[in-house]
């Protein structure tokens, strides 16, 4: 049996497409766990149809205080009974044989990772799509590197789009963290840690991941949301390239860069940005973010960023020979303050 666990905050124009999607699989031998973060519009009133509604198959149905997506998901993940676990967000929907394709390549696997199709919420615009290339390897086995890389699997750190072995979570007690930003790869990761068997990538990109700017990924995080994940990403990184036999130093520089030191970089521009933090804040802010860009540059050798004004904070914060005043000041300046 595969669980699904959907959790949703004030979801309730969108939730009922992402439930229809899931009753509407071909694969019969799944159960459905909703949990309702206390939502505060009409999500609550528009469960309650899945539960007393007479659908063909059960919708399993929580309602509790909030807490935010990663306590959610532990919330259904202590209650699902399925030999796999598949994550879905309430704003985002499947197609009909979504599961099967998945099933299709799990035999003997710990985990199945499939591609997506992004689209924009409201106009259902496709924006892009990612299809993996359909294989299956072991970890650390003589190939491992070329397809995690060929298919940034460590960049597909978002937690739904995948079937999880209810098994593995519960014997080593993998559990999303309370961060606002990023725990879903923290848990993608430490989950790998612990794949002994084979990792299956399925071409089906029938994930339905649905954009709206009032979604938590576009909403701004600040400087103390974001480091906890990052230097927890980077704790990880050493023990997920050593089991998996990752040697490639750019893409080593490439995670570290887009998923570890880029919370650093965040949590600077945010920063610049909020009239709220204090210039001594600010100070204090830099000169960590000053002690992790020397220790990683001495680790990976040249770091690049995507845009010139990245480079130059780089750079700037990197560099213990100009001061923090300095650097401040210019920061003020590109950053617009």
């Amino acid at each position: 049996m595969v669980s699904f666990i959907v959790c949703v905050y004030n979801g309730a124009k969108t939730i009922c497409r992402c439930l229809d999607s899931l009753l509407n699989q071909t694969e019969e031998d799944i159960e459905i766990i909703v949990v309702n973060d206390g939502s505060t519009d009409e999500t609550f009133c528009v469960l309650e149809n899945y539960r007393y509604g007479g659908v063909r198959r059960p919708v399993h149905i929580y309602t509790k205080e909030n807490s935010g997506q990663g306590f959610s998901r532990n919330y259904g993940l202590q209650r699902a009974k399925g030999e796999w676990i598949s994550f879905i967000d309430a704003d985002d929907y499947v197609d009909a044989d979504y599961l099967k394709c998945l099933l299709d390549v799990s035999k003997n696997a710990d985990i199945v990772v499939a591609g997506h199709t992004k689209e924009d919420g409201n106009s259902n615009k496709v924006l892009s799509t990612l299809s993996l290339k359909e294989i299956s390897f072991l970890p650390g086995g003589g190939n491992s590197e070329q397809i995690i890389i060929e298919n940034d699997l460590l960049g597909v750190g978002f937690p739904w789009g995948k079937l999880y072995k209810r098994k593995i979570i519960e014997k080593y007690g993998i559990a999303f963290k309370a961060y606002r930003h990023h725990e879903d790869s923290v848990f993608f990761f430490e989950y790998l840690l612990h794949c002994n068997e084979k990792i299956s990538l399925s071409n089906n990109t029938g994930y339905h991941y649905c954009m709206y700017e009032n979604s938590i990924t576009h909403k701004p995080g600040n400087f103390k949301e974001l480091i906890p994940p990052s230097m927890n990403m980077m704790a990880l990184y050493p023990f997920l390239f050593a089991k998996y036999k990752i040697s490639s130093l750019s893409y080593l520089r490439r995670m570290y860069t887009e998923y570890g030191l880029g919370g650093y970089r965040a949590g600077i521009y945010y920063s610049y940005k909020d009239p709220n933090v204090t210039r001594s804040i600010r100070y204090m802010q830099l000169d960590q973010s000053r002690r992790v860009f020397r220790k990683y540059s001495r680790e990976l050798g040249k770091i690049t960023w995507g845009n010139m004004r990245q480079q130059l904070m780089y750079t700037l914060v990197r560099c213990s020979l100009i001061p923090l005043t300095i650097v401040d000041f210019v920061l003020k300046v590109i950053y617009r303050r």
